[in-house]
């Protein structure tokens, strides 16, 4: 559903800029799947007048104009165009301007005159004739209204305005229309809610002597209503309809067509305009399709219909399909003098059923497949006649045809406050509960421990105490319930090995600021594409599943990486670009059993500003620690889709168990992904074979260290991961610890070289080391790392 900020506050004051607006609604229960800027690229693009023009002294097909922005002095615009003239109009990009075809307005030159901007041209500002008239003629775009000078263009082409897209679900159709979502605002941000106008005043003519109404399918059709217009005056949709529609994503036609569109997007309802003289002796018959028949809708294209599909007739033929689009000659036409609207509801199964079948999806279909209710038309039809007599569209008829079969008595629910406290874990008084239910419009009291609710029309999925204890909870703020430890007694054999490894695994990764993400254990065979793997890479070797719900789930995956790379995407694509992640899964591989082998991994993906290659190598290192894996090392390799510069092998007692690296530019790409991202997967069966089972408790040392530093100018291309493991071979016992803590390249070293420095600490178990002791390591390490790297001791 897409909602306009400015239509929204026509029913609702909003004080909260876009993205605070979308947080709430989303905490509060409505899904906002983003919004859209409209005015995105006409930044800095106003309304100029043009005062003078001079022709250009350097140049026969340049002119310089000078150009009132609505600033003291004009601005000198040097143009080529020959569409404009003193006193016109212009559409004109100020130094500054981003245009949406991606040009960017600089102030230059042009042949020796100084242009401070530019006039553009409808293409340029990536808009035709259906947003503005003449934006699609063959030169500069012409404002052809009085507008005044300095005017943001935005505002003229009535995309000055912010666009949200909010997901609806099938039991809330009420939030398929603008005023249902300006409820959910009102709701959320607590304010007031103002409903559209529906007074009109009538003529003298009454719709029941101009048309008569028959539905023979009142199962199908438990509401029908119809009123007549006369006298129409077809005409273009005044500029705030046409806005408001444009927005909203709906194309403005004429002002008949329009009122039934803005009605429909507006309050959930839709509609249909007749144009009456096509009605065959002026009566409509809602009843199911005759075999054989068929009908020419209103896209040109012939339906032949069955007996379950419900029709719109006149006295000989259909002339709409119900719910879903009107017939051939159902439309709006110029010559059009009488009208009948029609409001109605129809079964949604049925509707649903239709539209399958025919291969058609259209705005109207698709509220009615979720379920209208039948108060929903009236409010409808007067909302119509209000924008006709507000529009001078034409004459109202006095009186409806109104065929109602289904019960539109109000309704109550009575709910236990006790259980509704119990259902949400919290301890609220029954007139706090009553306030929050207002907020949505909900009118309810409390007697004792019954919450007694007047149950809206537009709210018929609210059933049972969990569906009123949801609206209570949802306004009232998930974040507020209380934490509380489940009242239970279990008794613990104690956990497994691979159960305490998840654990420390889980609590270090959230400690560190990383979610943990869940996905499906099914990929797709694209999944695999994606990664750039050869075409006999063991990974593409998967296990096919028999009956797959769609392609895309049609293998067990063997790699957690094309789902975190997805999963990542999409986090970006929500604007959330501090994204860290890590997921805890098996994969499965072809074995010879009758199941596949299990393999439990670790997978990381971190996409964030303040994350790099050597932060993640570091979070797995000290993810080691507690699992007392010390002996590892890291060398260079690792899969097709990592970056090839940036990515290593993880090596436990010489067993591969993982990679790490940056993901590579072309998957990035493919993914959507425009930032780095950092990747990493362990193999934790693995990583259990090699876990030392207990940790060994050492004393404290007796004897005092040593610290030494030392740097050391290697090649540039030198992999560090292979000096630290030859320092540590070359020291014994007496080396402690060792870190690296300066890598540098620049001034002060040769070219395609670099420095790096470690940090020794060296302690002996049964002496006090002397400077001696030291020494004779160091040595041995200098000569170490000549001998191997090449390496210089950097003075």
């Amino acid at each position: 559903m897409l909602a306009p900020l400015s239509w929204l506050k026509k029913y609702v004051e909003i004080d909260k800029d876009a993205q605070t607006l979308t947080n709430m609604l989303t905490m509060t229960g409505s899904e906002v799947e983003g919004y859209e800027n409209l005015a995105k690229g006409l930044d800095h693009v106003v309304v100029g007048k043009i005062t003078k023009i001079d022709k250009h002294p350097d140049a026969d097909r340049l002119q310089v104009c000078r150009v009132n922005v609505g600033e003291e002095k004009d601005i000198i615009i040097v143009t080529g165009a020959t569409n404009v003239y003193e006193g016109a109009l212009v559409t004109l990009a100020r130094e500054g301007a981003d245009l949406p075809n991606g040009t960017k307005i600089t102030k230059g030159k042009l042949r020796g005159v100084v242009s401070y901007g530019m006039m553009c041209s409808g293409e340029e500002l990536c808009i035709d004739d259906s947003v503005y008239p003449g934006a699609s003629v063959n030169g500069i775009m012409l404002i052809n209204e009085d507008v005044k000078p300095g005017t943001s263009i935005a505002s003229v082409l009535g995309m000055d305005d912010i666009v949200f897209d909010i997901k609806t679900y099938a039991n809330r159709p009420d939030c398929l229309s603008v005023v249902g979502t300006a409820r959910e605002v009102a709701a959320t941000l607590n304010v007031p809610l103002t409903m559209p106008e529906t007074t009109y005043k009538e003529d003298t003519k009454q719709t029941q002597d101009i048309v008569s109404v028959e539905v023979s399918s009142p199962d199908l059709c438990p509401r029908y209503m119809g009123k007549i217009v006369y006298d129409i005056k077809i005409e273009p949709s005044p500029k705030w309809m046409q806005k408001s529609l444009a927005a909203a994503g709906v194309r403005p036609i004429n002002n008949i067509v329009d009122i039934t569109n803005y009605v429909m997007l507006e309050l959930g309802q839709p509609m249909h305009a007749f144009d009456f003289k096509y009605v065959k002796e002026q009566k409509i018959v809602v009843r199911n399709a005759k075999n054989g028949e068929s009908i020419m809708t209103l896209d040109g294209k012939e339906r032949k219909l069955t007996e379950e599909m419900l029709v719109i007739a006149d006295a000989e033929k259909p002339i709409a399909l119900a719910g879903i689009m009107g017939g051939e000659h159902s439309g709006i036409y110029e010559d059009t003098n009488t009208v009948l609207f029609e409001s109605a509801i129809f079964n949604h199964a049925n509707i649903r059923m239709t539209a399958r079948a025919l291969g058609m999806r259209t705005e109207s279909s698709s509220r009615y497949e979720k379920g209208l209710e039948a108060a929903n038309a009236e409010l409808a039809l007067n909302r119509a006649m209000h924008l006709i007599e507000k529009l001078g569209a034409g004459k109202i008829a006095q009186g409806c045809a109104d065929v109602l079969s289904a019960d539109i008595s109000p309704r109550t629910l009575t709910v236990s406050i006790k259980r509704v406290n119990e259902l949400l874990g919290l301890d609220l008084p029954g007139n706090t509960m009553d306030g929050l239910l207002r907020r949505l419009q909900i009118e309810s009291h409390a007697e004792g421990d019954s919450l007694i609710c007047e149950i809206p029309a537009f709210r018929q999925d609210l059933q049972n105490t969990a569906d009123i204890a949801e609206e209570i909870l949802r306004i009232y703020g998930f974040d507020k319930i209380p934490s509380k430890l489940p009242e239970m007694h279990i008794e613990s054999k104690g956990r497994t090995a691979r159960q305490r490894t998840n654990l420390a695994i889980r609590n270090y990764m959230s400690s560190h600021g990383l979610y943990e993400a869940v996905h499906y254990s099914f990929m797709s065979p694209a999944a695999l594409d994606m990664l750039l793997l050869p075409e006999k890479d063991e990974l593409r070797n998967a296990v096919k599943i028999i009956n797959p719900l769609g392609e895309d789930y049609s293998l067990m995956r063997t790699t957690l990486m094309p789902a975190m790379i997805k999963t990542i995407a999409a986090n970006l694509n929500h604007r959330i670009d501090d994204v860290k992640l890590f997921e805890l899964s098996k994969t499965f591989h072809e074995s010879n059993d009758d199941l596949p082998l299990e393999v439990n991994r670790l997978s990381i993906g971190v996409c964030s500003d303040d994350e790099t290659f050597f932060t993640v190598k570091g979070r797995v290192e000290s993810m080691l620690k507690p699992l007392g894996l010390k002996n590892y090392e890291f060398k260079r390799g690792g899969g097709a889709f990592l970056h090839p510069g940036r990515k290593a092998i993880m090596l436990v007692d010489e067993i591969q168990v993982g990679f790490i690296g940056e993901l590579h530019p072309d998957v990035a790409d493919a993914a959507g992904i425009k930032k780095r991202t950092y990747l990493a997967e362990i193999n934790l069966d693995a990583l259990l074979e090699i876990q030392r089972s207990e940790l060994v408790v050492a004393e404290l040392p007796k004897y005092p260290s040593v610290s030494r530093d030392l740097a050391v100018v290697v090649d540039k291309d030198q992999p560090v991961g292979q000096m630290l493991s030859v320092i540590k071979a070359s020291c014994g016992n007496l080396l402690e610890s060792i870190e690296i803590f300066d890598i540098y390249e620049g001034a002060q070293v040769e070219k395609d070289k670099k420095s790096v420095a470690f940090s020794l600490i060296f302690r002996a178990s049964d002496r006090t080391l002397v400077d001696e002791d030291v020494n004779k390591k160091f040595v041995r390490i200098l000569n170490a790392l000549d001998k191997n790297f090449n390496a210089k001791l950097r003075e």
